[in-house]
């Protein structure tokens, strides 16, 4: 799984009230449904917001501090265990504005490397850049359910099964992980969710001193962010949202989304790479897209074997997700088109490299967990019947019939065995903040369609969506006008108006702001 790749639903469960650090404000003024913690609880919790950190140097040599802060396993009942959260602090190199936590989303993207590029932007003169690593992520007891040797041997079974034995295959594997996740994390499962980790966000704000939150997220960080405004709704301050969930959306309708717009992402690079006279995949998109599709089948009849790693050979599934890894950023485009005409000319490493980053693998054979809790937090918040092997064995039919290329792919199937029971279903999240809440998506988005930000949006009273004419994952980084968008808010508090569209291609070329 790659970082910023969301396909998750979640909804808010419990009420948690937080008492502040003197000065900084009262406790909370919202409740969200479900039960409420009780008297006792409430008492419990409020001591977490009295807490004091010790901000110490990561590493010798590098500018980020590091500290931790403690939360409550279970908010319902904060006592008999705690969880520490893991925080990366950049200080402010200017007139400090106050705190601005980041998170670069997955869920499974740890805090430090975005933290460290949020810091190396134009806010750092504004805010201390604060990362941190959510609960089951990182140093925040990152979830690990597969050695590296079972984990080789789970992407070994096919992703994207085209095969009565196939299917099987891939059933037997993510079985095997969802056993050996309930066997090593079985306390901590029920814990990871988003409406969690939207109340470790209160318990950092507090703790940093800040009267409101300021916050910026990406992909799977846009529902933490809506997450907190609706259950602090009074608490939000400068709240960016980059690439955004729609948090209504049940799993199997987020599986048929992805495969469209991954599609429709694929088609624009694919024009792109047809012009170019490195391409050499065909003449036209339609030509370039048979040759992928082509080479798919090949490796699904005979994998072949690339000299990095002769024992784990290229397969069809592999291509399928290098491609689908590949297409997400137009700056990786010209990666991914230099892998696939290597692939034409029997050369895989390339897409080797890309599945395995896809993966969370690492060139020292070690796996991140990324994926592992990529799948903690989707599987924990699919319904019982969304998650069945029925509703995704149907959901990956209408998959494929919008995309012969990613439709196939069965990422969700861990899910069906998956051994704590769902939490919540899919909802609308509403919030009406004193400040505006900033969304930004592209028009053409592999992860999270242009479709869900509207949608978003129509929940958040006081937000203002801007969208960037262009393909890719990730707003803020395609160019000159989208990098202006998000600080000139997050800085200044200028707000754009409505319908401002930006035309940033992500391949290095001028943008330019357009103002409707």
């Amino acid at each position: 799984m790659v970082v910023f790749k969301l396909r998750v639903t979640g909804v808010l469960g419990l009420a948690l009230f937080l008492s502040a650090v003197p000065g900084c404000g009262g406790s909370s003024d919202e409740a969200g449904s479900g039960t409420t913690p009780s008297s006792a609880g409430m008492a419990k919790i409020s001591a977490f917001s009295g807490q004091r950190l010790d901000w110490k140097p990561c590493a010798k040599g590098q500018k980020a501090l590091c500290s931790t802060v403690k939360v409550p396993l279970d908010y319902a009942d904060p006592g008999p265990g705690n969880l520490s959260i893991a925080m990366y602090k950049f200080p402010a190199t200017g007139k400090k504005k106050g705190s601005l936590l980041v998170n670069p989303g997955g869920p499974g993207g740890p805090g430090l490397e975005f933290a460290a590029m949020m810091a190396r932007s134009p806010l750092s003169s504004s805010y201390d850049i604060v990362g941190f690593d959510p609960r089951g992520v990182g140093a925040s007891g990152q979830i690990h359910c597969l050695d590296d040797a079972a984990h080789d041997a789970y992407y070994a079974a096919p992703t994207a099964p085209t095969t009565a034995e196939g299917r099987n295959q891939r059933r037997q594997a993510a079985k095997r992980l969802a056993q050996a996740c309930g066997e090593k994390h079985l306390k901590l499962l029920p814990h990871v969710g988003t409406e969690n980790t939207a109340r470790d966000l209160e318990v950092m704000r507090s703790v940093l001193g800040d009267r409101k939150l300021n916050f910026l997220g990406v992909s799977y960080g846009t529902l933490i962010g809506q997450y907190y405004a609706e259950q602090y709704p009074s608490r939000v301050g400068r709240m960016y949202l980059d690439s955004v969930m729609d948090p209504a959306l049940p799993l199997p309708k987020i599986i048929e989304d992805n495969a469209a717009s991954s599609q429709q992402t694929l088609e624009r690079f694919l024009d792109n790479c047809v012009t170019q006279k490195s391409c050499q995949l065909g003449g036209s998109r339609e030509q370039a897209e048979q040759k992928v599709l082509q080479m798919v089948k090949a490796l699904d009849a005979t994998p072949v074997p690339v000299a990095s790693d002769p024992r784990r050979p290229v397969t069809g599934s592999d291509l399928r997700e290098a491609v689908l890894e590949g297409v997400g950023s137009a700056g990786e485009w010209p990666q991914l088109t230099q892998a696939l005409v290597a692939a034409v000319k029997r050369d895989f490493s390339g897409i080797r490299d890309l599945a395995d980053y896809s993966h969370g693998r690492g060139e020292d054979g070690k796996f991140s967990g990324e994926d592992e809790t990529f799948l903690a937090v989707a599987c924990n918040f699919a319904s019982k019947d969304d998650r069945s092997h029925r509703a995704l064995d149907q959901a990956i039919a209408e998959a494929t019939r919008k995309s012969p290329l990613f439709g196939p792919l069965d990422m969700f199937r861990p899910c069906s065995d998956w051994p704590v029971a769902s939490s919540v279903t899919a909802h609308e999240v509403t919030a009406d903040t004193p400040e505006p809440i900033l969304l930004a998506n592209n028009s053409v988005d592999p992860e999270t369609p242009l479709s869900w930000a509207k949608a978003a949006a129509e929940g958040l009273e006081d937000s203002t969506l801007v969208t960037n004419e262009g393909a890719g994952h990730g707003f803020l980084d395609m160019g000159p006008c989208t990098g202006k968008v998000m600080t000139d808010y997050l800085i200044n508090g200028t707000v754009p108006k409505a319908g401002t569209v930006c035309k940033d291609t992500g391949l290095g070329k001028t943008g330019e702001t357009v103002g409707k």
